[in-house]
């Protein structure tokens, strides 16, 4: 069976995009910043009713079909809709078996029920391509891809997701400015314990992080710079942030 797969960067072509993705100028959102990095994945040979399950118990709407660390498919809950057990068989059963429906139909592995041309985006992929791709294809998910191994998953709602993290007062393409390294840097303070994310005002300039405000714990300053650093398009950080002095005496 040919599980060949598609990889639609763009377009046009993403190879100078991938050539040069740190290019000097405004920072990009990309796939690699919006995808779910955990993907939770079947092989091809699990049952009907492990995928069915992973679905439920998970709360994910797509499967990747994953063969020796490659991605040869995707499931989505659409294709679990026309089976025999639920007694909605596609007419075209009746009069042509071999029909793809048909195999999804009657099938008992996620090999049957997967769609196997898979449309994929590269890591560094723009927030602006990855919509388009979802669009053309009319697709709700889109596996991410480096090599060719999968690295994580996106879907319509991350698209949602990273326009809510854009600062009220901004203009201009989310693709093409600095407030993607802002939210980046926001959501990491909230996601360290002592940080005071509260109390940060973070403005950046050409990638340029500048934090200033107060941090309740002193111990974290030089760890949460660390972490600031190290976000994808951070060019340097200058640390304003005071502890306060305590008041006890």
């Amino acid at each position: 069976m040919d599980m060949g797969k598609k990889t639609v960067p763009h377009p046009g072509s993403l190879k100078s995009l991938a050539i040069h993705p740190d290019a000097p100028g405004p920072a990009r959102i990309r796939a690699a910043h919006i995808m779910t990095g955990h993907v939770i994945s079947v092989h091809r040979d699990a049952t009907v009713k492990d995928v069915a399950r992973l679905l439920l118990e998970k709360n994910i709407t797509a499967l990747p079909v994953m063969v020796h660390g490659r991605i040869v498919g995707i499931i989505s809950e659409s294709d679990l809709l026309h089976r025999e057990e639920l007694g909605n068989v596609p007419l075209v059963c009746e009069t042509d078996s071999t029909d793809p429906s048909c195999r999804k139909a009657f099938g008992t592995c996620a090999e049957d029920l997967m769609t196997p041309v898979v449309v994929t985006v590269d890591e560094k992929a723009t927030l602006a391509e990855i919509a388009d791709i979802m669009d053309r294809e009319h697709i709700k998910h889109v596996p991410v891809v480096r090599a060719e191994h999968l690295v994580g998953i996106g879907s319509r709602a991350d698209i949602v997701r990273a326009l809510i993290l854009r600062p009220d007062n901004s203009h201009g393409p989310m693709s093409n400015d600095d407030d993607i390294i802002r939210a980046r840097v926001i959501e990491a303070l909230i996601a360290i314990p002592g940080a005071s994310a509260w109390l940060t005002e973070v403005d950046v300039d050409q990638g340029v992080v500048t934090l200033s405000g107060m941090v309740q714990d002193e111990a974290v300053l030089d760890s949460s710079r660390k972490v600031v650093a190290d976000i994808p398009y951070v060019t340097a950080v200058k640390d304003h942030r005071a502890v306060p002095q305590s008041t006890w005496g």
